[in-house]
């Protein structure tokens, strides 16, 4: 009878509580020695992403094979600390010590080597199933875990008393270090992001400055010409003849630029602009395909493609407008113009939800940035075409 009673204390499962608190006081250790082992090898945690300054630096980082290396080191480094311990200290780690907890198989035996790495891999289970695995414990008789079912083990009391207090004082230092940590790289991940998105809208600008810049020294002077006599245009536009008569030379100007320099974007993109007014030659397709060959030199510009987006509205062709500002938004999601393009091509497919949500969201980009009146004009046709909805 007293043999019975001695075999049934020494296998009194540890319930959650215990087992919880063990494990952040393990993860803590694993995670302090995990970083040791990878400054040691050059890829400090803490201090690997210091001198990252944009998302392409961060991804090409996170592709090196140093990388990978510390990633497999911080796994390996955390079996042979469960190997170590549970074999060799009697099946109890220093967090599984620290509450008076021990592992041993299933029938009160010792664990082993092959033991403890099926547990270990068997972890990578538990946690694929939405932590439902560690959770088992809860309702199973024996307080096991998925990995522990998998593996034929239990965690058992040792009879001592449990440091509670520290426990605890442990768990809630490892929250502070993993968050902290992770929270650290959320934010540089946010303000890497940031800074896209404002390089993004400043680079369009930046880009299309430099096909003027970098264009072909006699194109160019055609290019100038073509900019002058669209302002001679904007000056006579209440007057139909003059205006076709200037926009013939401005055509012609544009088409010798683009002999000379026949891959530049931007003299494709005057283009475009000049079949758009009265001519005696040229058409909306022409404007279009002028259009087009600008976006297919410079498919990254979302003016461009904008654009094409226009074009094909004024032509009826709405589903292709569509997915050419899909394109568009899929560049920068904060295009005033492509949100009210967008919203008039729902429109006049009768697609009136989505036309309302991106009229809105082009009267909130508008607005927020219309702090000298630049986009009154955008708002309020924006407001009209939700208005007439």
């Amino acid at each position: 009878m007293a043999a019975s009673s001695k075999k049934s204390k020494k296998l009194e499962y540890a319930g959650f509580g215990r087992r919880f608190l063990a494990y952040f006081a393990d993860a803590l250790i694993i995670f302090i020695i995990s970083a040791i082992i990878q400054t040691s090898m050059g890829n400090n945690p803490f201090l690997a992403y210091q001198n990252i300054n944009t998302v392409e630096e961060a991804q090409q980082m996170q592709k090196t094979t140093s990388a990978s290396l510390s990633s497999l080191v911080a796994l390996l480094a955390a079996l042979a600390y469960f190997m170590i311990f549970y074999v060799n200290y009697d099946g109890a780690t220093p967090g599984k010590k620290l509450m008076a907890i021990k592992l041993v198989r299933d029938d009160g035996s010792k664990v082993t080597y092959p033991v403890v790495f099926i547990r270990y891999l068997a972890t990578f289970v538990s946690a694929i199933t939405l932590g439902i695995g560690y959770f088992w414990m809860v309702w199973d008789k024996k307080k096991q875990t998925i990995h522990d079912k998998l593996a034929g083990t239990i965690v058992i009391k040792t009879g001592a008393k449990p440091k509670t207090g520290l426990g605890i004082f442990l768990f809630l230092l490892y929250l502070i270090f993993v968050f902290g940590f992770i929270g650290s790289m959320a934010y540089l991940g946010f303000k890497l992001g940031m800074q896209e998105v404002e390089k993004s809208a400043g680079s369009t600008a930046a880009r299309m400055e430099k096909n003027i810049t970098e264009m072909n020294p006699e194109a160019k002077v055609h290019f100038e010409n073509s900019s002058l006599l669209f302002k001679e245009m904007f000056e006579v536009n209440d007057d139909p003849k003059k205006v076709i008569s200037i926009n013939d030379q401005n055509i012609s100007e544009l088409k010798k630029a683009i002999e000379l320099d026949p891959e530049n974007p931007e003299i494709w993109s005057q283009l475009g602009s000049a079949y758009t007014w009265l001519s005696s030659s040229g058409s909306l397709e022409d404007s279009l395909e002028a259009f087009q060959k600008a976006s297919d030199f410079s498919p990254d510009n979302p003016i461009y493609i904008n654009q094409v987006g226009d074009t094909l509205i004024r032509l009826e062709r709405y589903d292709e407008a569509i997915l050419e500002l899909q394109k568009s938004l899929r560049l920068t999601d904060n295009s005033g113009y492509a949100n009210l393009s967008l919203a008039i091509a729902y429109a006049r497919l009768g697609i009136k939800d989505s036309a309302r949500e991106h009229y809105q969201t082009a009267i909130d980009i508008f607005t927020e940035n219309n702090d000298d009146g630049s986009y009154d004009q955008q708002i309020l046709k924006a407001k009209k075409g939700m208005a007439a909805l």
